[in-house]
């Protein structure tokens, strides 16, 4: 893998450390100004490498395995880790627009027939492209004048489901076609994320809305009122939801069942001690929710009741996040400089979020994936195509969704 070490910031940006040199031997190598490179962007890319490389070295060599550990069979699945962890920062090094809508983007979804749901802070806010960069408007359904803030495609109900202010919730059977009010009423519903057998819906003050059909829903729980809830996310593994917030002296976290319907608080929250957390996701290589706060700190629950600490704060300003199968990737927003992107991205590994930090994780790679002017709201990753019909061209990519309204997609992340 090419990870252009020869490209070096003169001066590095504010958060970046000073230089690194390179491993004895590679003095010269990739490098056109001289043995010792300057401080830049690509420091981290470095260690990465080499990170990975003596990782791989004492596989081979058996250093600190068992012999059951050590045989070859674990060796090549370890050597797959490093391949997969090397191609998801290449793919973060790569970026290509995909369209824009007039407002800013607040959320993203693809089909199985390849099309993609956009939906935006103008009105009206559907948009909706047919595997092209070519976007066109949906007019919503009931003569809906709100915003619809978030958007998701549910296997299980075959619809495409939009969620906005007022309480309101429509479907589609696809991407462009006529939209139905499913319900409406009630505080502005901040996020849908769909499950195995229920889509559910949340606004920002705790009330969960929640179906089995896509056309009956119903407000199921009201999680804690009045305060702010941030984050919601399915486990596919545990056949669970969960849902985190911020309230003064206290993180609300709840667990909701398969239906959506029923809700019950962690037992052990993340502490008030510390900043609230933004969001929450489920990482299916770490088996495990993890939620991350507003200064980079991670969090992790193996049932989405007991919450440990699994990463230290990175002293950012952080906004959204997503899991790759080898990283968690923290997106970062800063004012915007000529040294300092308005987005950045950090890439913490996986496996070394676990549970016990002592100090800052070894690898953190940073890159800045939007463009000039331009601040990623949210990043989505499309999920890698399962069924021999699934036609989306993003599947395995994320989608940054960006204030300016356009959107960017990476490469191939798995």
């Amino acid at each position: 893998m090419e990870l252009k070490l020869d490209q070096w910031a003169t001066t590095p940006p504010v958060g970046y450390p000073g230089t690194v040199s390179p491993p004895p031997g590679k003095r010269s190598a990739g490098f056109t100004n001289g043995e010792e490179p300057p401080a830049g962007y690509f420091n981290h890319a470095w260690d990465a490498l080499s990170d990975t490389q003596n990782e791989l070295a004492n596989l081979i060599t058996g250093a600190g395995l068992t012999r059951v550990e050590s045989d070859l069979s674990q060796v090549l699945k370890a050597v797959q880790r490093l391949i997969d962890r090397r191609a998801e920062i290449l793919a973060l090094t790569q970026w290509t627009e995909i369209g824009s809508c007039p407002a800013p983007v607040l959320g993203f979804a693809c089909t199985p027939a390849g099309d993609a749901v956009a939906v935006c802070s103008a009105n009206p806010s559907i948009r909706y492209a047919q595997a092209t960069d070519v976007w066109a408007s949906v007019t919503a359904g009931s003569s809906y004048a709100g915003v619809f803030n978030d958007v998701c495609w549910s296997d299980a109900l075959g619809l495409v489901v939009v969620v906005g202010t007022g309480g309101e919730i429509q479907t589609a059977i696809n991407a462009a076609g006529s939209y139905t009010r499913r319900a409406t009423g009630g505080s502005d519903l901040l996020r849908c994320v769909a499950g195995a057998n229920a889509v559910v819906a949340m606004s920002t003050d705790g009330a969960i809305k929640s179906s089995t059909n896509g056309v009956t829903w119903t407000t199921t729980a009201t999680l804690s009122g009045g305060v702010t809830m941030s984050g919601l996310a399915y486990s596919p593994t545990l056949n669970r939801f969960c849902a985190v917030g911020n309230a003064a002296g206290t993180y609300p976290m709840y667990v909701g069942d398969q239906s959506g319907a029923n809700w019950i608080a962690a037992t052990t929250p993340i502490p008030h001690t510390v900043n609230p957390p933004m969001g929450v996701l489920w990482s299916e290589t770490a088996n495990c929710f993890l939620a991350f706060n507003v200064s980079g700190a991670v969090y992790r629950s193996v049932d989405g009741m007991v919450w440990v600490a699994a990463c230290p704060g990175l002293n950012v300003s952080s906004v959204d996040a997503v899991v790759l199968p080898q990283h968690l990737v923290v997106m970062n927003m800063g004012a915007g400089t000529a040294t300092v992107p308005p987005s950045v991205m950090d890439l913490l590994r996986l496996d070394e979020l676990n549970g016990a930090p002592s100090t800052r994780l070894k690898l953190n790679l940073r890159f800045s994936p939007s463009l000039s002017g331009d601040a990623f709201s949210r990043v989505i990753r499309v999920p890698v195509a399962t069924a021999p019909n699934y036609k989306s061209p993003f599947a395995g990519r994320l989608v940054g969704l960006c204030s300016s309204g356009r959107m960017r997609v990476s490469g191939y992340v798995g």
